[in-house]
């Protein structure tokens, strides 16, 4: 970040994630996991786990399907995606990444284009077909479904919302 509005915008960025992060609910959902700390460790620890969150979703977000946003309360069947029980409710956005979607397309025209045995091209939705897309989009480094469902835990304190945790979870299409 050499430019100094990039660097100003980023600043304003975090300041408003900062802001609408439950400082509670984090060090809540981590405490065990820290053990003892001092009162200025802890706030270092919460500032450090809301200063990941945009790594975590970055890889998404430019394909992030706006449209999709859904709240729910948060129930015990959830999975491990980073979201604690601290959460009361979750939201969910429908995402992907625009470069692994666009080299995935390349590779299912390519796995259209291949032979099985008999020399027969491959049919999409086949199961050779797709045992050559997966097999070519691993190879290539990416996982054969680029979608992601964003994750974000939200907890009521002070009669406002805020966010506890963000997580990814598979799906999302």
């Amino acid at each position: 970040m050499k430019d100094e509005a990039v660097q100003k915008e980023f600043l304003a960025a975090e300041t408003t994630l900062i802001s609408l992060a439950d400082r509670a609910g984090i060090e809540e959902a981590w405490n065990t996991a820290w053990g003892r700390l001092n009162e200025r460790q802890r706030r270092q620890k919460v500032d450090s786990v809301i200063k990941n969150w945009p790594s975590i979703v970055a890889h998404y977000v430019d394909a992030a399907k706006w449209d999709s946003l859904k709240v729910r309360p948060r129930q015990s069947t959830d999975g491990p995606f980073g979201i604690p029980h601290q959460a009361e409710q979750i939201a969910t956005i429908s995402a992907g990444n625009a470069k692994d979607e666009k080299a995935l397309e390349e590779i299912r025209r390519n796995a259209a284009r291949q032979h099985d045995v008999r020399g027969a091209t491959l049919a999409p939705g086949s199961p050779e077909f797709d045992r050559e897309y997966r097999w070519q989009a691993v190879k290539a480094g990416l996982s054969p479904s680029s979608s992601a469902m964003l994750l974000v835990g939200l907890r009521k304190s002070n009669d406002q919302w805020h966010v506890v945790a963000i997580g990814v979870a598979p799906g999302g299409s």
